[in-house]
């Protein structure tokens, strides 16, 4: 009897070595499942990345195609803060600048220096002063490619607006001055706008 237990115990521990055996191999098994799963996971995430840093680029390369290579967006308004009267073919110094991005507006002047070739859009509001008249015309040298007149003796308050579209070479010059022959009287406090946008 003694043999016999002897025997079935050590059945019974053979038994038990297996188990614990099979089942540190099945977690073995597991983890190797696990790792594989995360490295797939991080091949992933890579190339997801790898995606979104392409995306970008492209982006960055469409905005230098549409504004040019190295140049950022073109973008200006300035007003006329106070009321002045300017002179036949006198530009108009708008001298409250709201917006200048890139720079292409010289306050001093009331000149847009076109910083690269493309297609713009130019937009201007006068109002004259009261009873008085004001007349003004877009010019893009040495070309008029607008005129605006605002203003009666009869009208206490009288504006008016116009908005071109033109095609400009790098370096071209735009301004807008007095178109009549005697003077111009334009009411400032932002009434009298000059705006410039870079379309493509």
């Amino acid at each position: 009897m003694s043999n016999l237990s002897a025997a079935m115990e050590t059945s019974s521990s053979g038994s038990n070595g297996d188990q614990r055996t099979s089942s540190a191999a099945e977690r073995k098994g597991e983890y190797r499942w696990l790792h594989n799963d995360m490295q797939i996971v991080g091949f992933k995430v890579r190339a997801l990345e790898e995606k979104l840093d392409k995306l970008m680029k492209d982006m960055d390369g469409s905005n230098e195609t549409k504004y040019g290579s190295g140049r950022n967006a073109v973008a200006f308004t300035a007003r006329l803060s106070t009321n002045r009267t300017f002179r036949s073919h006198q530009t108009i110094l708008f001298d409250d600048v709201m917006t200048n991005v890139g720079n292409a507006y010289d306050v001093t002047s009331g000149t847009f220096k076109a910083p690269c070739a493309g297609r713009f859009l130019f937009s201007v509001t006068v109002r004259a002063q009261y009873h008085k008249q004001a007349c003004a015309e877009i010019v893009a040298e040495p070309e008029v490619i607008g005129v605006v007149a605002a203003g009666d003796t009869e009208i206490e308050r009288a504006s008016s607006s116009l908005t071109v579209v033109t095609s400009l070479s790098q370096g071209d010059v735009v301004h807008v001055r007095e178109m009549k022959m005697f003077k111009g009287d334009f009411y400032g406090d932002g009434f009298t706008v000059f705006t410039g946008v870079l379309l493509q």
